[in-house]
């Protein structure tokens, strides 16, 4: 948070001047200023909620959303909704407000739910041994936060890159169709919260032959679900985008359609990097993604001022691939199973199961 915060301060002006008009978009400044700790709170509770094995609350308030959470883009989604369906024109310093005045109450919400679970007395009997544990807290915590700054790159870099070389027009394009391609990613998303603790829990009992099952039927699960998405946005990508942002973003459904195919098999490829970090191998997956996120920062770099967009979209979606494949050759190596989706396997599983009960 309060790095962020530093490079807000250090290059406001000129990201402000590179890539917004800031007097077209009043309070930009301000809004990002006050969103960007709100944003870390909300991603700090989120996962206290997951240390306190509560799921439901950390599923229910989860971050990463420009719309500060899950539940946040519900709720501002139904107000745009409503406003939509009664032609309420809403402006863009309103809906800065709304963000921030609906994330803000939920923290104040999430504030009253963690004082009913965490006890004072709880701090106190371990505030000694955080004292003495504090430094290799700090050390396997970095790994996790080096692995988090290379996912959080690779997500945005390439709009960033794309506005440095090309015009506006083609940086619309690739903006709006990276946006509706993630989509395809957020069914491993719901997965990797929902396993997290499963995950830990089965690797310090060693039982990892439950362990594979599970990684390999969320997958499959997950896989199946990004596929009927993808297929659907391969056969209307241009109705989609012509639908949702007008006739002139319809050239944007090639670009849509590499992103979303990456982002596929990046998904049938499992959950097997977030495995290798829940597993303890968190050094091992910090260098796959800082090694990714800089040989495709560098590619975009190289490319897309020659190439455009369509380049970008090559190579971040060659990334998502390259990651998450030698994740997962890298956890068969360490743990000795696969985390990969299998419909074939998940059917078998499914077979046994049903034949025990």
């Amino acid at each position: 948070m309060t790095l962020s915060i530093i490079m807000l301060l250090v290059f406001d002006g000129y990201i402000a001047n590179k890539f917004i008009d800031s007097s077209l978009i009043p309070g930009l400044r301000l809004f990002i200023f006050i969103w960007i700790p709100l944003t870390a709170i909300h991603s700090i509770y989120s996962e206290v909620f997951r240390a306190y094995h509560n799921i439901k609350y950390a599923s229910i308030f989860s971050s990463g959303t420009a719309f500060g959470g899950f539940s946040s883009g519900w709720v501002i989604g139904g107000v745009l909704l409503l406003a939509y369906i009664y032609n309420v024109d809403v402006e863009l310093e309103y809906l800065y407000q709304l963000i921030l005045g609906v994330t803000f109450l939920f923290i104040i919400v999430e504030t009253f739910l963690l004082m009913n679970i965490i006890s004072y007395s709880e701090f106190e009997n371990i505030q000694d041994e955080i004292k003495l544990n504090i430094w290799p807290l700090i050390k396997q915590a970095f790994p996790f936060f080096i692995s988090i700054l290379s996912f959080i790159l690779i997500i945005h870099a390439d709009t960033i890159i794309l506005g440095f070389y090309r015009g506006e027009d083609e940086v619309a394009l690739y903006s709006t169709s990276t946006r509706i391609a993630k989509l395809v990613f957020t069914s491993i998303i719901i997965v990797n919260e929902v396993i997290a603790p499963i995950i830990v829990k089965l690797n310090a009992e060693n039982n990892f032959e439950r362990l594979e099952k599970i990684l390999r039927l969320s997958a499959t699960f997950a896989a199946i679900v990004s596929t009927v998405l993808i297929s659907f946005l391969v056969l209307f990508s241009e109705y989609l985008l012509g639908s949702l942002y007008g006739e002139y973003y319809v050239a944007g459904a090639p670009l849509l359609i590499i992103l979303g195919l990456g982002q596929l098999i990046s998904v049938w490829a499992g959950s097997s990097s977030f495995a290798l970090s829940m597993m303890g191998y968190q050094v091992i997956g910090m260098y796959i993604s800082i090694t990714t996120s800089l040989i495709a920062l560098i590619a975009c770099i190289l490319l897309a001022e020659p190439y455009g967009a369509q380049a970008i979209a090559v190579i971040i979606s060659s990334a998502w691939i390259f990651q998450n494949v030698i994740s997962l050759l890298f956890l068969r190596k360490l743990s000795g199973f696969w985390a990969h989706a299998g419909v074939l396997y998940s059917l078998k599983e499914v077979k046994a199961y049903l034949r025990k009960s």
